[in-house]
């Protein structure tokens, strides 16, 4: 993939506002420059990439962290996956860039606005900043968090559904992937019996927030973490959306035979084993 790691700690350092060089002499000059560029989809606000030819996404300025491990994702290569597919075509690309899929938003925005009249469309350039399924696809818009991200969080929601209009299931969904039409069907999304007040204990696999936590160490915090209700095994649960060593971003691995294994942590002899 074209990330540079480097480049990432380096970006994170400059997200303070300063870039230093080293001179032959050892001394080190530090110039101020913006950590973050104005957004091309103004109105809605949407950062994009900082960097484009090296995938550093604005908002890696800061989280280089989650942007190192999101860079290891087919996320941060949606879009040349869809052109080199054979198969694309223009109705794709909003789910292969950032636009108002995946996030609370409506309507044309981000890379829908700017090519929403091909007559005034952008160059490739500008274009650019908004390919791949970024930060903001599932977060919102950044740039309110960029000038005051003491007091604005753009929290990514952690619920699915077809009939939601955000999170996993705005792309992973209909005939070319029906991913959450399969898990609305599935017993994972049967809701928390067990997890309404009855037997506490049993929340560590029942409620999807709780499982987060108990068995897989998660504390992120997202848009419905303190809303008091149970949430069934949503995509989260399960799938790390900011990246994993384990295959489909997931939280632990399937092909171990020990309780490390993905779905022995809750289909286990403590409870009733299931085939």
């Amino acid at each position: 993939m074209r990330r540079s790691r480097f480049g990432v700690a380096l970006r994170a350092v400059a997200a303070a506002g300063l870039l230093f060089t080293v001179a032959c002499d050892d001394d080190i000059q530090f110039v101020e420059r913006e950590p973050f560029n104005p957004p091309p989809d103004a109105v809605a606000g949407f950062l994009g990439y900082y960097d484009a030819a090296d995938g550093i996404t604005t908002c890696g300025n800061c989280h280089a962290d989650v942007q190192a491990s999101w860079a290891e994702t087919p996320h941060a290569d949606a879009w040349a996956s869809l052109q080199g597919s054979g198969h694309a075509q223009s109705f794709c690309e909003g789910c292969h860039t950032i636009s108002e899929r995946g996030n609370a938003l409506e309507g044309a925005v981000g890379y829908n606005f700017l090519t929403a009249d091909p007559a005034a469309a952008p160059d490739s350039a500008v274009l650019a900043v908004y390919h791949d399924v970024q930060c903001e696809s599932c977060h919102g818009p950044g740039n309110d968090h960029a000038i005051d991200p003491v007091n604005v969080k753009p929290l990514a929601s952690g619920y699915v559904g077809t009939a939601l209009e955000n999170g996993c299931g705005e792309c992973h969904e209909g005939s070319h992937h029906p991913f959450v039409e399969q898990w609305e069907e599935s017993a994972h999304n049967a809701g928390g019996g067990f997890a309404r007040g009855r037997i506490p204990s049993c929340n560590e696999c029942h409620n999807g927030k709780v499982a987060m936590v108990e068995q897989f160490g998660v504390d992120a915090e997202f848009l419905e973490t303190d809303d008091g209700e149970v949430m069934t095994h949503t995509c989260i649960v399960c799938h790390d959306p900011h990246g994993s060593p384990f295959e489909s971003q997931l939280r632990a691995p399937l092909s171990e035979a020990t309780p490390r294994n993905l779905c022995v942590k809750c289909h286990n002899r403590r409870t009733v084993p299931t085939q």
